[in-house]
């Protein structure tokens, strides 16, 4: 998700785009770690707007979720989860989603919005999707210990 600080005057995509390709010196992306998938949604960014913006690696995503929140970066793309307590404490704006749909989660998570009031950044007029992809690597012999209906890796 590509995240802003709520006391920047930036209210949705059109608005901090049109804000970054302005700025002098380049907005500070922050994110997680150094040519992993935050930077590369950073430079996707960049080809697909003609903005520019100074990546900064931390850590974590809550290292970049702090940053934001202080004010030391403009924006971050961080995990939902991990700007989750940020947004909901109002310190944080999430301006869209880099999904081919809205997140599915339609109860509220902060006092006016769910994860499905964000809109793809598609929809926001910034053709950017990307998927993370998690997997599970275990040794080429492993056997499980359980019976399969109740293994950790069993969908329900």
């Amino acid at each position: 998700m590509l995240w802003d600080n709520t006391t920047l005057p930036h209210k949705n995509v059109k608005e901090f785009i049109a804000a970054a390709k302005g700025a002098n010196p380049p907005f500070k992306m922050g994110g997680t770690g150094s040519k992993r998938e935050d930077h590369v949604l950073t430079v996707f960014l960049e080809k697909r707007t003609g903005a520019k913006f100074a990546y900064l690696p931390y850590r974590s995503g809550g290292e970049a979720a702090t940053q934001l929140v202080g004010n030391h970066t403009q924006s971050n793309v961080n995990n939902p989860s991990e700007n989750l307590e940020v947004w909901r404490a109002g310190q944080v704006r999430a301006l869209c989603v880099f999904d081919k749909e809205r997140i599915q989660y339609k109860t509220k998570v902060t006092d006016t919005q769910s994860w499905n009031d964000i809109p793809t950044c598609k929809d926001e007029g910034v053709d950017v999707q990307y998927l993370m992809l998690r997997a599970m690597f275990l040794p080429a012999r492993w056997r499980p210990t359980r019976p399969r209906s109740t293994s950790i890796c069993s969908r329900s």
